[in-house]
């Protein structure tokens, strides 16, 4: 009579089999996190550190200020209307940027973590996302302004 050992305690041969070992696989907190959003698709916060939200926002306020400086009269439909322009314009060219350098990124240690260096978003959905923003915020424009103010408001992808 032969015995036969418990299926448990079975292990493949590693040379000539392909499955994976996942007992002895320990995943830290970052992978996981990393595997749920990836799972999700495109997060919210993926989209913040994409467009760096924050730091286009401190963007639009300083571009703002010039604006307030130069315009002959208040008008609080227009300053909407910049406002939202110049904030949509400003995520469009960070993204674009980040989309550009996601593997610059990914080897230096203060960027490794956005979110194409990341591989969280791919440099496909990081162009369609830049390329999004530029032509809202070219429609937007487009409402206050004429041809000549959107191509100098849209200077920002010349200059950076």
């Amino acid at each position: 009579m032969v015995s036969r050992k418990p299926q448990s305690t079975v292990k493949p041969n590693v040379a000539t089999s392909k499955a994976i070992d996942i007992d002895n696989i320990k995943p830290n907190e970052d992978t996981l996190k990393q595997i749920d959003e990836v799972k999700k698709g495109i997060s919210m916060k993926s989209f913040f550190d994409l467009t760096k939200f924050r730091l286009s926002q401190y963007n639009t306020l300083a571009s703002y200020s010039m604006y307030l400086y130069y315009i002959p009269s208040f008008v609080a439909y227009d300053s909407l209307i910049f406002l939202t322009a110049t904030q949509l314009i400003t995520m469009s060219s960070q993204a674009y940027n980040q989309t550009v350098e996601g593997d610059y990124d990914s080897k230096m240690r203060r960027t490794q973590n956005r979110p194409v260096a990341k591989g969280l978003i791919n440099k496909q959905a990081g162009g369609l996302i830049s390329a999004s923003l530029a032509l809202s915020s070219m429609g937007v424009y487009m409402q206050l302004a004429n041809p000549s103010t959107l191509l100098v408001a849209n200077s920002i992808w010349i200059g950076y």
